[in-house]
């Protein structure tokens, strides 16, 4: 994605993605959004820096895809808008650390091994990060930063990714179902444990 120069170019695209999902609505009767429009939506709000406009989003977000499971770049950007506007943001960048683990890292700057476990979807590698606009980088100020590194090197997170990897690690070695089904849902439950 080419993210527009200025601020004023980012508030038509963000109309024009926000019209062509409502267009959609109304004639379809629901949004499929098989580009992302969605989750990009975020992404722009984080250069943008309008605290009020994205929580709008936000509710509206949630109201419309209230079971989007999204991915990592979009859920990183929740969390940030979340955190700018003062409010509980750490369960969601718990979930942004999650959906990829090399994410965080690279916005700080610092170097992560792999975790040696299989990944489930092409958002969970490392190249992932790799195609984030520069623009959107950029977007993440000091503060945000300093946010995420404080939360990355906590030992709740830590705790938090040492789990992961366990658990990933079991499901890795087992083939009976009844045991899949139950480490995939403390999977799923793990950020729920996170505070703020």
């Amino acid at each position: 994605m080419n993210f527009p120069e200025n601020k004023t170019e980012i508030r038509k695209l963000i109309s024009r993605y926000k019209s062509a999902m409502n267009k959609e609505k109304k004639l379809h009767g629901m949004i499929s959004d098989g580009y992302g429009k969605r989750f990009l939506i975020f992404w722009l709000y984080v250069v943008l820096d309008d605290t009020d406009m994205s929580l709008e989003y936000i509710r509206w977000y949630q109201a419309e895809f209230p079971d989007c499971g999204g991915e990592p770049g979009q859920t990183l950007s929740w969390a940030i808008l979340l955190h700018r506007a003062g409010l509980p943001a750490r369960k969601k960048l718990a979930e942004a650390m999650l959906s990829n683990w090399f994410m965080l890292p690279a916005i700080l700057g610092e170097n992560v091994a792999a975790p040696g476990i299989w990944y489930g979807s092409n958002f969970q590698h490392a190249e992932y990060v790799e195609h984030f606009p520069a623009a959107f980088f950029a977007g993440i100020n000091v503060q945000d930063k300093e946010w995420i590194k404080k939360e990355y090197h906590s030992s709740e997170f830590g705790q938090l990714r040492d789990d992961y990897i366990r658990l990933c690690k079991r499901l890795d070695s087992t083939s009976i179902v009844a045991e899949r089904i139950k480490i995939l849902n403390f999977i799923r439950n793990l950020t729920e444990l996170i505070r703020g």
